[in-house]
């Protein structure tokens, strides 16, 4: 029986990464070098995350849903201002983030796709960001290119679910792919990654200084 139910599970993690790869494409597997890992810290979880991120500064999360999140953010790193950008299809969701972050006069929202608010932004205007959208290597790839643009020299892009798959709905990441690719192309390194055991990774990287 043991031998049976292997070959099934098997078969089913083929299946899987045969739809997978039918359905998302196939995406650049890019190894990382040393030195986009060097001094890299890993912390427990994202409220140890947001505790090492620069106080009363200029911030943006992006992929907000209910503003859990967000009221970490203010709670824990104080920022001199925070823009919480989402689609927010769902109205009662948007309302309910509203509600959640009123006290606040510091903070502002924006109703649009996390690119086309990214693409608004001046250059250089930002100290980080936080990318918690669709996880797709298109999208994820489009919002750091447009992040890399908008913050500070010595800025900072965040994000959430450096992993693969979604196991609990069964959706394939394009995030660590994305990621590795954009680290390569652009010299940027990891600064902090957590380790949540639900494997919902967060990650923070910065441009590499040149010597």
């Amino acid at each position: 029986m043991k031998k049976i139910e292997l070959a099934l599970k098997r078969g089913l993690f083929y299946l899987l990464s045969a739809i997978f790869k039918r359905w998302f494409g196939n995406m650049p597997m890019i190894e990382l070098e040393q030195k986009h890992i060097e001094g890299c810290e890993v912390l427990i979880n994202r409220d140890l995350l947001l505790q090492k991120l620069p106080k009363n500064a200029a911030v943006a999360e992006i992929g907000v849903e209910n503003a859990l999140f967000s009221e970490r953010i203010m709670t824990i790193c104080k920022p001199a201002h925070l823009d919480l950008n989402d689609w927010w299809l769902d109205k009662q969701t948007y309302q309910t983030s509203l509600s959640r972050m009123k006290q606040y006069s510091n903070v502002t929202f924006h109703k649009s796709k996390s690119v086309d608010y990214l693409k608004s932004k001046t250059d250089n205007t930002l100290d980080w960001v936080y990318l918690d959208t669709d996880h797709t290597y298109p999208t994820t790839k489009a919002e750091l290119e447009e992040a890399h643009r908008v913050i500070r020299e010595d800025g900072m892009i965040c994000g959430h679910d450096y992993t693969s798959v979604d196991y609990s709905g069964l959706k394939k990441y394009g995030v660590v792919e994305a990621v590795n690719e954009f680290c390569m192309t652009y010299n940027y390194k990891f600064l902090y990654l957590t380790h949540e055991a639900s494997r919902h990774i967060s990650f923070v990287i910065q441009k590499i200084k040149n010597p």
